[in-house]
């Protein structure tokens, strides 16, 4: 079984934790491990490790290949521009369609899963269908409340298999509580798995526009020079826009397992270990009656939090987020997502407090709140 993981993207999102030159996937995020390492000792648990293959974006793949030892670094497959996952994709079908006529299996590298032996025997499952059906196939997992964070999948259910109808992207929290009464519908889970001539099958009828340069970049990158500036002017797509939501060769393969996207400040919450006042907490804090909080302080500056529930306070070397910990996912991802921030308060600190550090930016994201700002110190009541 040949295993692809999707190492791209700069987790803006999770700044200022992740950050361009520094992304999520290098940085242990949530535990010991950088989430690279997590999702390849992960796989490494399904397939030989010399199966395993790993796109990433060209900045950062050297990077990666130090932190895995038993990693082929001709395995790596470098992506010269962020394109989105559907160009990511049909790069890495490019460099591993001539090693064998098989289904590759597609995992992302920030999703981290509850229990092993689930996920192992998952896409154990999920690769034998989509080899014995010869379709594309995804995971989807039973909603168990109603979440405007995740994208939904309508099925239709018949001998046993699912047949995906339609994808129902991030629904409002009204149209989830009727969405999860249906027993059709599951959550879109984090993998893809498909042969490389049902992918290009599909390509070719439902995207008949873009198959000629796909089936040339596909031919062009063993030539570097040619293949980089194709690349270069590729439109950035999703999976789903291109692919999925047209295709009639889709199956879902359900999963019992928890699989958490690590993409937003909550989902780190979610995953740590707790106090017995619900609160995570990583650095130099001064707190009292604060509880369900996310805190976490990479910096020599002392936090004075008081009588807060619900709150992330986010301090690294780049900057500072304080955050309501339950504010809405597209709010957050608005502001995040954005250059510096705007439309949200920046305040200009003292450069003392922070090495190498020109300008001190904090962004208050969904607060009403008092902040105090002195000398090594800041107080949020």
């Amino acid at each position: 079984m040949f295993i692809c993981i999707i190492a791209g993207g700069s987790g803006t999102r999770l700044w200022p934790l992740s950050t361009p030159k520094k992304p999520k996937q290098i940085l242990p995020i949530v535990g010991n491990k950088t989430l690279i390492k997590y999702t390849y000792d992960l796989v490494a648990k399904v397939t030989d490790s010399s199966n395993i293959f790993i796109v990433s974006e060209k900045t950062h793949y050297k990077t990666i290949i130090k932190q895995l030892s038993g990693f082929k670094k001709e395995n790596m497959i470098v992506e010269p521009y962020r394109k989105g996952i559907f160009n990511c994709i049909a790069l890495a079908y490019g460099k591993i369609k001539t090693l064998a006529n098989q289904p590759i299996v597609f995992v992302h590298v920030d999703h981290i899963v509850d229990n092993e032996k689930k996920f192992i025997s998952s896409i154990k499952k999920a690769y034998s269908l989509s080899k014995t059906q010869d379709s594309i196939v995804i995971g989807g997992k039973k909603p168990n409340s109603p979440q405007s964070k995740y994208g939904y999948v309508e099925c239709k259910i018949s001998h046993g298999l699912c047949k995906v109808l339609k994808f129902i992207e991030k629904p409002p929290y009204e149209k989830a509580k009727i969405l999860i009464k249906k027993q059709n519908i599951f959550w879109n889970e984090g993998f893809f798995i498909s042969s490389f001539e049902n992918f290009i099958s599909e390509v070719k009828t439902n995207n008949k526009s873009l198959f000629p340069d796909i089936m040339k970049l596909m031919q062009l990158v063993r030539n570097k020079k040619s293949f980089v500036k194709m690349y270069k002017n590729l439109k950035k797509d999703t999976i789903e826009c291109v692919l999925l939501n047209k295709s009639t060769n889709l199956l879902l393969s359900p999963i019992s397992f928890v699989w958490t996207d690590v993409g937003t400040f909550d989902s780190i919450y979610s995953l740590e270990h707790k106090d017995k006042n619900k609160n995570v907490i990583h650095g130099r804090f001064t707190i009292k009656n604060v509880k369900k909080s996310l805190l976490i302080n990479q910096t020599k500056i002392n936090f004075i939090i008081n009588s807060l529930d619900d709150i992330a306070v986010i301090a690294t070397v780049n900057g500072i987020v304080i955050a309501d910990l339950k504010i809405k996912k597209n709010l957050l991802d608005k502001y995040v997502s954005e250059p510096m921030l705007k439309k949200v308060q920046t305040f200009l600190y003292n450069k003392s407090l922070l090495k190498n550090t020109s300008s001190y930016k904090i962004k208050i994201i969904g607060l009403d709140k008092k902040i105090c700002i002195a000398k090594n110190k800041i107080e949020i009541n």
